[in-house]
């Protein structure tokens, strides 16, 4: 799963094949160590409302470190993709700006 990945990435995969909640849990804590949050700086994170992504340990990590979820309801993929390209690419100028302002 890691070849040739990047140095730092890490790999996660369930038997089920499916995202479980500890999983995600590993996952938001492996963003976060290299979004670096924190809560006077939140990061917004948009996703599905999927049961695994809703426990409460992941809601209170989340909380905690700086890191915003806003969820969609499950199967709205269709109605979200305007917001997909339009959402990100109004966001761009912003989120550009932003960063070049706190990097030296």
């Amino acid at each position: 799963m890691l070849n040739e990945a990047p140095i730092g990435s890490d790999g996660l995969a369930h038997v089920s094949r499916w995202m479980t909640a500890p999983d995600f849990l590993q996952f938001m804590q492996h963003f976060a160590k290299h979004a670096k949050p924190n809560p006077s700086l939140p990061i917004l994170v948009l996703l599905n409302n999927h049961e695994s992504h809703i426990l409460v340990d992941i809601l209170n990590y989340c909380k905690e470190v700086g890191i915003v979820l806003r969820t969609f309801p499950p199967h709205c993929g269709k109605q979200t993709a305007t917001f997909r390209f339009v959402g990100i690419w109004t966001a761009k100028p912003y989120c550009c700006n932003r960063l070049g302002r706190q990097q030296p």
